[in-house]
């Protein structure tokens, strides 16, 4: 039976979901896995600066291709802090990979803990705390990267985890494949449509609206989180009805939204 390192699991996974390169700060042991599975990395001379490439990546392909940084315990995840903390009031979607310290001393006084430390300005972190189960952990982050709200996640690496060994038939991994509500018309394209179940969110439905026009309150990086809607017609006329009904499946689905009768209105 085949074993491989958690590294190595880990940089395949990165392969699989389309990652092209990878910003970090050495030392840590995914930097040497990145180059072997062809994952091209780029090293910078301070951590902010490589968390700044990862997030400037992330941003001009606005959220179709993820940028990711990896840095060393201590120090190295202390100093990214900033970045990270940027990017989460940004809203940019990015992986971060730091390496943490053998689970036997993490708790131990003073050793910077990620996980507890970041849990604030990232979107989703959590500890890889068992080696088999880095399909499991690596998914739920790109699956939170790739939907809903972007923003940083962050997957903390045990230095002990990171060269344990795993049966390479552990690594069960299909790549995450995005979605947008069905009512988002600013849907990246390539990234799938799917109305949940709801048909008010069907797009074949969509005509029904007549004049009423939807008007994004934000960019829309992967989905659209909150909605103005204009409704220019008098209260209990068809076009009303229909406008409290897309209030009501968009209300369902977790999107804010506001109603005005002209697009004059304050927003």
């Amino acid at each position: 039976m085949t074993a491989v390192k958690i590294v190595d699991a880990i940089a395949e996974i990165l392969k699989r979901e389309g990652v092209e390169f990878l910003s970090a700060y050495p030392t840590t042991p995914v930097i040497d896995a990145a180059a072997a599975a062809g994952i091209q990395p780029v090293l910078c001379r301070q951590e902010r600066v490589g968390v700044g490439i990862a997030d400037g990546y992330s941003r001009t392909t606005n959220g179709r291709r993820l940028g990711v940084f990896a840095m060393q315990y201590g120090p190295g995840a202390e100093n990214a802090f900033p970045g990270v903390a940027t990017a989460f009031s940004d809203s940019t979607p990015m992986l971060i990979l730091p390496l943490g310290h053998q689970r036997d001393r993490a708790q131990v006084f003073p050793l910077f803990s990620s996980a507890r430390t970041y849990a604030s300005v990232t979107k989703w972190v959590e500890t890889l705390n068992q080696a088999e189960q880095v399909s499991e952990v690596m998914r739920r982050a790109f699956n939170l990267l790739r939907m809903g709200r972007p923003g940083p996640v962050m997957v903390e690496i045990p230095a002990d985890v990171a060269v344990a060994e795993v049966p390479e038939e552990a690594l069960q991994y299909r790549p995450v494949k995005a979605t947008c509500p069905a009512s988002n018309p600013n849907c990246p394209e390539g990234v799938g449509t799917g109305s949940g179940g709801n048909p008010d969110l069907n797009p074949e439905k969509a005509t029904l609206l007549g004049p009423c026009r939807v008007i994004p309150r934000e960019y829309p990086n992967l989905t659209c989180r909150s909605i103005d809607i204009v409704a220019p017609a008098p209260e209990g006329s068809e076009v009303d009805r229909l406008a409290d009904r897309l209030i009501r499946a968009l209300s369902s689905s977790g999107i804010t939204t506001r109603q005005f009768d002209s697009a004059s209105d304050p927003m």
